[in-house]
């Protein structure tokens, strides 16, 4: 990461997470105007930030997120409902233990984008009873097909209850739509999530298609929140701080859901009786992360969906030079394939050493536990 200034005796202080790097182990240039992170390990992920100093005060630059990635489109994926279905009133979940959608109201199945896709009537709506909740990055996706004429606000997919923007207490943690535009009567895509007591939205500025598929997804890592229209970026807002665990475990989609009575927490849920938000036409590919994706996967997600091919076929690249490592059993042990630096550690999360030998490396499989990681 790097920071350009220009003007006479500036100074630089990089910070992480809010509070000031020094300099030493694997970092470097915390106090210049380009910070070096070699080797990224498990400790290094977070939010970045420089604070640029000179005789007349000081400001502080944008936030940035930094993570690791694992290059698996499916790696933190909370739930993935692929709406293949050809009859009945539940949607399988793609992900190993995952839960299964249930449909309220008319179920109709369609041709969609990839295979089948669930038809939302302006009535009808699908439930999730829980999910994998996130803590500090979230994403979701979504092949939309949204019958032309609709002027009202949509839910495509959110976990919320009532009005999770106008609400002060922690009704949820995100939603993803289109929202209805008073001055042009045209559908608008957005996406909110909560921050600590607030909540984040962002809009596009420009009328979602109607009448045909067009794919929307949203990415939250930690500094930014992205919407993306047909994989490109539309609008993007600045935040920092974690998401809260929301007051209601599931998810909705295809409407606004509520309390009968918003007053009585064990009354019955059902459709927001002044804003239920309903979608009118078919869905598809319905994908929920609790991590934040790149614009490159966003723009795979839906070039895969343009060929019919699901999420699940995305294959992520890792980047020329990065380290790989692959583990063959053998009669005598493990034998590990490397590039860059092997590691071994007692604990999956460490302390890791470095190991000696050139790759292939054969080690035995007596004498307890050991992890193993390739680092550049």
């Amino acid at each position: 990461m790097s920071v350009t200034a220009t003007g006479a005796n500036l100074t630089y202080q990089w910070r992480k997470n809010g509070r000031n790097l020094p300099n030493g182990g694997n970092v470097s240039g915390a106090q210049s105007a380009t910070l070096t992170i070699s080797g990224a390990d498990d400790t290094d992920p977070g939010i970045y930030s420089v604070a640029v100093f000179n005789p007349a005060g000081s400001t502080i630059s944008k936030n940035a997120a930094l993570r690791l990635s694992k290059f698996d489109i499916k790696d933190q994926m909370a739930g993935y409902w692929k709406l293949d279905e050809t009859t009945g009133t539940t949607a399988a979940n793609a992900v190993a233990s995952g839960k299964p959608g249930k449909v309220t109201g008319a179920a109709n199945w369609v041709k969609g984008e990839v295979n089948n896709a669930f038809s939302f009537d302006g009535g009808n709506y699908i439930t999730v009873d829980d999910y994998t909740k996130a803590t500090t990055q979230i994403a979701a996706s979504a092949w939309v097909n949204v019958v032309a004429g609709l002027t009202t606000d949509v839910n495509i997919i959110r976990n919320g209850q009532g009005d999770i923007v106008r609400q002060s207490a922690n009704v949820g943690q995100f939603e993803l739509g289109l929202v209805a535009d008073a001055t042009d009567n045209s559908l608008k895509p957005s996406a909110a999530i909560r921050v600590g007591p607030n909540v984040v939205r962002v809009s596009g500025p420009t009328a979602f298609p109607t009448g045909s598929w067009h794919h929307l997804a949203f990415s939250a890592d930690g500094a930014q929140l992205r919407l993306y229209v047909d994989g490109k970026e539309v609008a993007s807002g600045d935040y920092q701080g974690d998401i809260p665990a929301p007051s209601v475990p599931w998810l909705s989609l295809g409407a606004q859901l509520n309390l009968a009575d918003p007053t009585d927490p064990t009354s019955a849920v059902g459709p927001d009786g002044v804003t239920p938000r309903y979608m009118n036409g078919p869905v598809d590919e319905v994908a929920l992360w609790d991590r934040a994706l790149t614009a490159d996967e966003v723009a795979k997600i839906y070039a895969a969906g343009q060929q019919a091919k699901g999420v699940d076929t995305v294959v992520i690249t890792p980047p020329a030079g990065a380290p790989k490592l692959t583990v063959e059993r053998t009669s005598t042990g493990l034998t590990l394939t490397f590039t860059g630096t092997l590691q071994s550690a007692d604990k999956v999360n460490g302390p890791w050493t470095d190991e000696t030998g050139a790759s292939p490396k054969t080690v035995a499989t007596a004498g307890g536990t050991k992890f193993y990681r390739a680092k550049q």
